[in-house]
């Protein structure tokens, strides 16, 4: 099962299978708060939670997000 992530209207894919706790994932995205909600609702449906800073990594803005535990 790898939810619909797509902020704008582009389908990101993530490796939600691999995501181990502890690793993190830069997600570039202009709607960050649309890409935050869909995350937060992947990681849901999984019993997941993630820590989400949005920042600017090699000159583009988006969503560094981390599995936690």
């Amino acid at each position: 099962m790898n939810p619909c992530i797509n902020p704008d209207g582009i389908e990101v894919y993530i490796p939600f299978k691999e995501w181990k706790p502890g690793l993190s994932v830069f997600v570039p995205a202009l709607n960050v708060s649309k890409l935050k909600q869909q995350i937060k609702d992947a990681f849901k449906d999984r019993g997941w939670k993630p820590l989400m800073v949005e920042c600017i990594e090699g000159g583009r803005l988006g969503v560094r997000i981390w599995r936690v535990l």
